[in-house]
């Protein structure tokens, strides 16, 4: 039995696959962002940002801790939105790094 590069042995579309769920992510990220500016003060949009989407779970960077509450409090109505904009229910969970 001869050894076979993973690469020969996976779909084409597996790159394709991967390349659409980083642009996803990105997308997902974006919109946080964007929807966060409805929300909240200068102040904390400048103090927090997403950085990362993956099954279902969307991190975002706190860098001052006393913004969390603020946060919390409105991740849902911004969580909707973006599902809403998305046409699907693609981010499930939020979580929360400092």
């Amino acid at each position: 039995m001869s050894l076979q590069k993973l690469a020969n042995l996976l779909p084409e579309d597996i790159t394709q696959l991967q390349t659409n769920a980083q642009v996803e992510g990105a997308q997902i990220c974006q919109l946080w962002n964007d929807y966060a500016k409805q929300f909240f003060l200068k102040t904390i949009i400048e103090k927090h940002e997403a950085i990362n989407f993956r099954d279902g779970i969307l991190t975002i960077l706190i860098t001052d801790p006393a913004i969390v509450y603020n946060i919390k409090s409105q991740k849902h109505k911004i969580v909707s939105q973006i599902n809403r904009a998305l046409g699907h229910n693609l981010v499930v969970s939020v979580r929360f790094r400092s």
